[in-house]
């Protein structure tokens, strides 16, 4: 089939690719033109020029820092769509310089302060410039009239939103709302004339140009800013600046926690003809030697977050009620009245000084909406604990007085040096001229002891000791519970000497002893953990806890075992890392069984920690041997404060058991034979014998041998059941209970290493015995096995063989 196609078609056919390449094309520009036309709207309101100008008298530019100019001049030039009124401009803020003061206060309301320039329409207008009452949000505000509307300008107090650029991070503003929609405004300045006295004062500070910026906003919401300069500053030597300071305590007495109240006042010049008075850059404040924080602030204390206070935006602070330490005022001129608010802990690490100690303050004036917020860092000696205070790159505004007031009571953050007398306070504070930092002081004097005692020199040393047990069973294992503490006012805690009764022992078998370096840096394993411990730090009368555990550790000072008292150095929110006391454990062998400590730590951080009393406890079962014999014993304890004072405590010390035997304790003839002492308490054979017996059970029927081998002392108690059952334990032996009958058994038991020779040796022990039971009557006969010499195989010997035999009787329950 053939298909023809005429000329008109084939003409057709050849002309469509050619019509869609036009429409294409007609579609592209119609695009373009419509791009254009959003572009040209787009950037139909703009800023063409800004200016900001400081003149003499004369019209010579005035550069010298602190002055009152005779004008001070912000001039805009717009550029916009006549046509279109979206493009007219609605508002205008201009950001001056940070230092740049504009204060309507300092003149009466309605009085005559310069005039406003308008080109509008392609005509120019002028307009009387007057001050005006502010407004809430305002600190002050002026005002003039364009085709008889008024138009106002606010005055107000900005946060810069960075504190990067190291210029104090506040600046004022002049903040134009509302302008007629019709005006069709071309361009406006604002001319600020010199009044008596001046509302303007030119930046204390020679180090950079001030720079302004200008943000303008068009009634279609469009956006434009221009940036402008002053030139540099000079003359920053003639800006007068004479700061004073006053510290002073709530309470006079020595180590007490106690509030503070820290002031510096910066008098500002009213000399319409001279500069302004020099702003303040920085301020640190160090504090009297001895006073210190106080780790009984932190009962409950919590910290700040950057993120709460938000120290770049002009928003409150949402910091935490328990982040509170004191409050906050801080007077000046630009305000009737003076801001109030609030000192918090800032989040310990988490800050802007990355540091343990430091503080926000945070201050608001409700009724002109300013906010000023502070960052100080609370600087500690590592050494002696000294506290000082530093706040850097502070507003560039007339700020007359910051007065901090720190809580007090029992938490307060601070404490009282620790002695009488004076106590004395030196600043550094620097202004933003440039000149050297005024080094004003502050004195007062501690009056009174702790809870308004006389004063003292050196301060007292009176410990409290309790030690228990103080009583118990002859022979019998127990724990150790050692509590030291000392009152208000008194010297710190700082070593311990405990030496327990004659006879006692220390049997450290069978726990795993901590090693170095893990005994100092307090990361023992839980193995050789034998108690719990807790450090009363802080001022009186309520110091915080650190807890911990007591753990075994190798010999220290020359004793052949330790005590590594590792303590978790927290308070609140206070993270001190790990408190370590060491203690050795000396050998009963040579002398009575003494714990003597290591010093206790004093300061962490730059933080004193006012030791106040030391708890810890041995709890660990079979550690601690206590004797059988029963003569008077005591158990001494020494305690040393952190100035070197020792005192002692005797807790008296009784065994009980010992002298429900029958009769004394037979002796065998042999020059080596140890002593054999049984005791129990004999039925009567009367009615309530039954009751009497499962009363005694509950207590310790208890026989002492008495063995002098290696310059040790073998202890063995054996307990007897209403069963007939019997228990023999003591020091080095392992335990061995079996149900006891009429007859003879024969017993053998194994016993470690004991005294410092057979220490040395390695001596390896048993002992075996023959015990006899007939009805309430057991007779005891044993002797000491010791093998050959070292490294040799084992061996025993016969009773005959000349080994230590001893030999006894006793009564027993039936």
């Amino acid at each position: 089939m053939e298909v023809r196609l005429t000329g008109r078609m084939q003409r057709l056919r050849l002309a469509s690719p050619i019509l869609a390449c036009l429409l294409c094309l007609a579609l592209f520009v119609v695009a373009m033109a419509a791009d254009a036309s959003v572009a040209r709207a787009a950037s139909g309101f703009q800023i063409e020029s800004y200016s900001l100008s400081a003149t003499e008298e004369g019209g010579a530019p005035d550069t010298q820092a602190g002055s009152h100019p005779h004008t001070l001049s912000a001039e805009a030039v717009l550029a916009h769509e006549a046509s279109n009124p979206a493009d007219e401009v609605k508002a205008m803020s201009i950001e001056l310089p940070p230092g740049l003061i504009v204060d309507p206060l300092v003149v009466p309301h309605e009085t005559l302060a310069g005039e406003a320039q308008i080109e509008a329409g392609g005509s120019s207008v002028s307009a009387p410039l007057e001050t005006l009452a502010p407004q809430a949000g305002e600190l002050g505000a002026l005002g003039f009239k364009l085709g008889g509307v008024p138009v106002r300008i606010g005055v107000a107090i900005a946060e810069e939103g960075s504190r990067a650029s190291g210029d104090g991070g506040y600046r004022m503003t002049l903040d134009i709302h509302d302008l007629p929609a019709v005006a069709d405004i071309e361009s406006l300045k604002l001319v600020i004339d010199r009044a008596a006295p001046s509302i303007v004062t030119l930046p204390t500070s020679c180090t950079a140009a001030p720079q302004s910026t200008l943000q303008a906003e068009s009634w279609g919401s469009d956006l434009a800013s221009q940036s402008s300069s002053l030139p540099q500053m000079s003359g920053c030597g003639e800006p007068p600046f004479a700061p004073t300071l006053s510290v002073f305590p709530e309470v006079f007495q020595a180590s007490e926690p106690s509030g503070y109240t820290l002031s510096f006042q910066v008098p500002q010049s009213q000399l319409a003809s001279g500069p302004a008075t020099a702003q303040m850059q920085s301020a640190s404040i160090l504090l009297p030697a001895g006073v210190s924080v106080s780790l009984s602030a932190t009962h409950g204390l919590e910290g700040c977050r950057e993120a709460q206070v938000a120290l770049a935006t002009a928003q409150p602070a949402q910091c935490p009620g328990a982040a509170r330490l004191g409050d906050v005022e801080i007077k000046t001129p630009l305000l009737s009245e003076p801001l109030r608010g609030d000192i918090f802990l800032a989040t310990p690490e988490a800050n802007p000084f990355g540091s343990l100690v430091s503080v926000y303050v945070a201050a608001e004036a409700p009724s002109s909406g300013t906010v000023i917020k502070l960052a100080g860092e609370m600087l500690l000696n590592p050494s002696t604990g000294q506290a000082a205070l530093r706040f850097e790159d502070m507003p560039q505004l007339p700020i007359g007085e910051i007065r901090l007031r720190l809580f007090g009571g029992p938490r307060a953050l601070l404490s009282n040096p620790p002695t009488c007398g004076p106590a004395t306070s030196t600043a550094a504070l620097a202004p933003w001229s440039g000149q050297a930092a005024a080094m004003p002081s502050s004195s007062f004097v501690v009056s009174e002891g702790a809870n308004g005692a006389p004063c003292a020199s050196p301060a007292p040393f009176e410990p409290k000791v309790r030690v228990e047990p103080t009583s118990v069973p002859a022979g019998a294992t127990s724990a150790l519970l050692l509590s030291l503490s000392r009152g208000p006012g008194q010297q710190d805690l700082s070593r311990f000497d405990v030496q327990l009764p004659a006879g006692a022992a220390w049997n450290p078998a069978g726990v795993q002893a901590c090693g170095e370096p893990a005994a100092s840096e307090g990361s023992c394993p839980a193995a050789s953990r034998i108690g719990t411990a807790i450090l009363r730090v802080g001022a009186f009368p309520e110091p915080a806890s650190f807890t911990g555990a007591v753990y075994l550790t190798e010999g220290y000072l020359g004793a052949p075992s330790g005590l590594s008292i590792a303590l978790d150095a927290t308070a609140g929110p206070l993270h001190l890392g790990e408190a370590v006391v060491h203690a050795g454990v000396g050998d009963a062998s040579n002398g009575p069984l003494t714990i003597t400590s290591g010093p206790l730590p004093q300061i962490l951080d730059g933080i004193p920690l006012q030791s106040s009393a030391l708890e810890f406890e041995i709890e660990r079962h079979g550690l601690i041997l206590y004797p059988s014999a029963c003569q008077a014993r005591q158990i001494l304890t020494t305690v040393q404060s952190i100035e070197g004072v020792s005192a002692q405590a005797t807790t008296p010390f009784t065994v009980e058991g010992c002298q429900a035997a029958p009769a004394p304790p037979t002796v065998a003839p042999a020059p080596t034979a140890p002593a054999v002492a049984s005791t129990a308490s004999p039925s009567t054979g009367k009615k309530g014998d039954a009751r009497h017996a499962r009363r005694m059970a509950s207590r310790h029927a208890i026989s002492h041998i008495h063995d002098r081998i290696a310059s040790g002392r073998l202890l063995l108690r054996f307990t007897t059941s209403t069963r007939g059952r019997i228990r023999i334990a003591g020091r080095a032996v392992h335990s061995y209970t079996e149900r006891l009958g009429r007859g003879r058994h024969r017993v053998q038991l194994k016993l470690t290493a004991f005294g410092r020779r057979a220490i040395r040796r390695h001596r390896r022990l048993e002992l075996r015995l023959i015990l006899r039971s007939h009805g309430r009557r057991l007779r005891i006969r044993g002797w000491i096995v010791r093998p050959g010499p070292r490294h040799s195989p084992r061996h025993t010997h016969s009773p005959q063989g000349g080994n230590d035999a001893f030999h006894g009787s006793g009564s027993r329950e039936p």
